[in-house]
């Protein structure tokens, strides 16, 4: 286990082209050699939505750079359990994506499978 960084990049070709939350608050990384250091997981999203979830997250008002907690180097936030990082910024952001996302439900007459949006 070591200490490691999680940023959001972004696959729709709009600006920025990436996200992340660290000492000195949300950034955007510009440099292509340190883009090029990021291993990325395989997981697709929709960018659309995971905009507003990141625009969500960052309304809460908790991501500053005064806030920005690392272990050993500040206080606690009441409910996040170690303070304010780069996890759980993308641990926020990846909760409100979850949640403006529709239910899926199964309806047998839907050709292809039978899954959809079940509105509320």
């Amino acid at each position: 286990m070591g200490a490691f960084h999680e940023h959001i990049f972004f696959e729709d070709g709009m600006s920025p082209s990436n996200i992340g939350y660290g000492d000195k608050g949300i950034f955007t990384e510009t440099a292509q050699s340190t883009i090029d250091l990021y291993d990325c997981l395989p997981d697709h999203y929709d960018d659309v939505i995971m905009r507003q979830a990141v625009q969500k997250a960052i309304g809460t008002g908790l991501y500053t750079a005064e806030n920005y907690f690392l272990p050993g180097n500040g206080g606690l936030i009441p409910g996040l359990n170690q303070g304010p990082n780069c996890q759980n910024f993308v641990d926020r952001v990846l909760g409100e994506y979850a949640a403006m996302l529709p239910k899926l439900e199964y309806n047998p007459n839907i050709p292809g499978g039978g899954i959809a949006p079940a509105w509320p």
